[in-house]
This record gives structure tokens, C-alpha cells and sequence, in this order.
């Protein structure tokens, strides 16, 4: 294929029709949830950097990255739907910052509910062996979890 073939490929491929660089990013909020895992569970998910000791700075540390990255990926979205078109304007800034603070004060309620999901899936399978086990091993608590 020729230079110039390929320099009007790259053209449409770059045409503005098909994309906002202001968009949520996909590879972000997968993130987002695997922090909120490691919060919600944490030594089962999130590496072997917990420990009992260590927690609360852990549990601090990442859920000070959960909030940045959500904050940012919460405002893309406003950003892409915003009648001024422009990135980051107060109004945008304001209703993403308060959705993200609402959504992670209720985290502590959030992982009471996923405990009692876990503890269920435990009492009803009678071939469980322990909560721990369905925390691990079963889908549903990880699809609550995304949910």
C-alpha cells in the first residue's frame, strides 16, 4: 500500500465523527472496580500488599485512587453531554465530585450487604466450606460486586 493510501486512512480513522477525547475510559473504570474489589474484600483481591496491619493505610491509599479515577471518569461523562463543550467546567466539576462523594459514603453499607451475600451463598451451598471459599470461587458474589 502507497504513503498516501495510507495517510487518508489514518485521516478517516482520526475524523472527529467518531470519537470524543473527552469519553470515559473503559481500561479506567476497569480499574476503578478492581480497587473497589480490593476495598470491599480486601485480602482476597488486590495483592499481597494488605495486611492486618497495614490496613487502614491501605484501604485509605486505594480508596484515595478509586475517588480520583472516578471523579475524572464521572466528569468525562458529563463533559461528553455538556451544552458549553468544554472540558471541565464548574457546573461538570460540581455534580461529578458530589455523585462520587455520595456513591463512596455509601461503601461501608455497600460492603455490609456483599458480607451477608457472601455468608448466604456459604449457608445454602451446603458444599461450601467457608464464606471465605464463596468470596473466592463463586461468580455471583464477584457480579454483585461489578453490580
Amino acid at each position: 500500500m502507497n504513503s498516501k493510501n495510507i495517510i487518508n486512512i489514518i485521516d478517516e480513522l482520526c475524523s472527529n465523527e467518531s470519537y470524543s477525547e473527552w469519553m470515559p475510559s473503559i481500561d479506567e473504570l476497569h480499574e476503578v472496580i478492581r480497587l473497589m474489589r480490593s476495598i470491599l474484600f480486601p485480602g482476597y483481591f488486590g495483592g499481597s500488599k494488605w495486611t492486618l496491619e497495614n490496613q487502614k493505610h491501605y484501604i485509605g491509599t486505594t480508596l484515595d485512587a478509586v475517588e480520583k479515577k472516578l471523579k475524572e471518569q464521572v466528569l468525562r461523562g458529563y463533559c461528553f453531554f455538556c451544552d458549553k463543550q468544554k472540558h471541565g467546567c464548574t457546573k461538570c466539576v460540581n455534580k461529578a465530585s458530589g455523585v462520587v462523594d455520595k456513591f463512596i459514603e455509601t461503601i461501608p453499607d455497600i460492603k455490609r450487604m456483599l458480607a451477608t451475600d457472601a455468608l448466604a451463598a456459604y449457608e445454602g451451598d451446603p458444599a461450601a466450606m467457608s464464606a471465605s471459599e464463596t468470596i473466592f470461587c463463586y461468580p455471583s458474589i464477584r457480579a454483585l460486586t461489578n453490580h
